[in-house]
């Protein structure tokens, strides 16, 4: 479901390179968390996967397809079974919560009955049904946070990415939140969540390290490989 292939991302010779030599996979079903220090590549990893920038060398491949190699409508027509959660949320600002939500069922044409029910459904789960009304500048940033999460869950995707998705939320809000990629996963979709959060990953969890856009480790267990202890601080 996601394949990486040596890849390599430099956004400038002179710099270092964001991602080096990178390979592993998910398949369909599994949870798997990225996490390293701010920097280590993790949210240049998730945009790559959803084609908003392209590798320097190597091979993304996503649903089996080399994301590279996607002209303009068949990346539109990928993205549909692609569920993303930014850091930044991309909320759009002039539209309520309802129809932030709804967009991703619209655009795939969802007769209004079916559309409204899972638009609810899914905000009902992250629990913010009682603020479909809400523009997203009446929302905290954790609210908005979790309005990313419907959004990115309402299709019901094939593969997920979540960028740092529980950053704003309290613990309670976060175990919420693994629960639901949990099911997601059960369900068949394939997760890859990038995060700091080590009560998210603690468990038997897949867990892959990313330290200067190198794998230096990966694990079930989420215990902290020697080499990353100090990785907060980096």
């Amino acid at each position: 479901m996601i394949q990486l292939f040596h890849v390599t991302k430099c956004y400038h010779p002179s710099e270092h390179k964001a991602l080096n030599d990178v390979s592993f996979c998910v398949e369909k079903g599994e949870l798997v968390f990225v996490t390293g220090p701010s920097g280590a590549g993790k949210s240049t990893l998730l945009q790559l996967l959803y084609g908003i920038d392209l590798p320097t060398d190597g091979q993304v491949q996503l649903l089996g397809r080399n994301v590279a190699k996607l002209k303009r409508a068949e990346k539109v027509l990928l993205r549909q079974q692609v569920g993303m959660v930014f850091q930044d949320y991309k909320l759009i600002a002039t539209k309520n919560i309802f129809e932030n939500v709804a967009l991703a069922l619209w655009v795939r044409g969802f007769d209004d009955k079916k559309l409204k029910e899972q638009v609810m459904q899914v905000l009902d789960k992250v629990e913010l049904a009682h603020r479909i009304s809400a523009l997203p500048c009446e929302l905290s940033g954790g609210e908005q946070q979790r309005v990313s999460l419907a959004r990115a869950l309402v299709a019901k995707p094939q593969v997920l990415l979540c960028d740092e998705p529980t950053g704003n939320l309290d613990p309670r809000l976060a175990q919420k939140v693994l629960q639901i990629l949990t099911d997601a996963a059960a369900k068949g979709t394939s997760v890859l969540c990038a995060t700091l959060d080590e009560a998210l990953m603690r468990g038997k969890q897949r867990v892959i390290y990313l330290q200067c856009g190198r794998v230096v480790g990966e694990n079930y267990s989420a215990a902290i490989p020697p080499l990353m202890k100090n990785f907060k601080s980096a």
